[in-house]
């Protein structure tokens, strides 16, 4: 008996609507916007699931009993923590600036106390990790010590010595980063959600005037090619296929 052959679904058709809303722009001159503020929250939330990678990353290596005690060990929690603390700060406060995307501002969504444990993540960042700011307390603890010594020699006279102390981690910013990670997760999420219901309402209004269907079709969003897979493309339309992000249909 021959084994059957699986046929893969086709893609269905997707346009690119960043080519959309310049195509637009007369119609619709604040569309392009709106399609910006979506697409800047979606890689905020990309950053966000890394911060969840890198944790259970960590979590993995921690459970292990392999290299305890190493430098690479070592090295490789410590890398883990530093991109975790960077992609999270990244996502929910770096400044946009010279066309850099900036980050979904979630300060305005948290509690009293959720804005404490958010700011010594921010610091930590901006006065540990990305910059140097010697024998300088951040959240609770000296990062950074540099020493510069004369050490007198047996032989007479002195030589100068150099010598650097750096904290590139500590369990009290890593069990931050474990609460405040979901908490952010979740309001670029919802935030998510709203840019892209908004963006259908518009899109919606705006087939009143025009034929936006048309639009559409003269500018195609090729997945395969841009996400270099068709189980990647696959895997983009079997997404918006189950109805996230979707407010209405055309």
């Amino acid at each position: 008996m021959a084994d059957s052959i699986e046929i893969a679904e086709p893609l269905k058709r997707m346009t690119d609507l960043v080519k959309v809303a310049a195509a637009l722009s007369k119609e619709a001159p604040h569309l392009g916007k709106i399609v910006q503020k979506a697409l800047n929250a979606q890689s905020c939330l990309v950053d966000m699931r890394m911060v969840t990678g890198f944790l259970k990353a960590l979590d993995e290596i921690r459970s292990s009993w392999r290299r305890q005690g190493t430098e690479y060990r070592t090295n490789t929690e410590t890398a883990l923590v530093v991109a975790a603390v960077s992609a999270y700060a990244r996502a929910t406060f770096t400044q946009s600036e010279h066309g850099d995307r900036g980050g979904f501002d979630i300060r305005a969504k948290l509690s009293a106390e959720e804005k404490v444990e958010h700011m010594h993540l921010i610091d930590v960042r901006n006065q540990v990790l990305a910059h140097v700011y010697p024998d300088r307390e951040v959240s609770g603890e000296i990062w950074h010590t540099v020493s510069l010594v004369l050490v007198e020699q047996e032989s007479g006279g002195w030589l100068p010595a150099a010598a650097g102390h750096r904290l590139n981690r500590d369990e009290a910013t890593i069990e931050r980063l474990r609460r405040m990670a979901p908490i952010a997760d979740r309001i670029i999420r919802d935030g998510l959600q709203k840019r892209m219901n908004r963006l259908v309402i518009e899109l919606q209004e705006l087939q009143k005037a025009c034929d936006v269907i048309s639009v559409f079709v003269a500018n195609p969003f090729d997945a395969e090619l841009s996400f270099g897979s068709a189980d990647a493309a696959s895997a983009l339309s079997g997404e918006y296929r189950a109805g996230e992000y979707i407010h209405g249909y055309f």
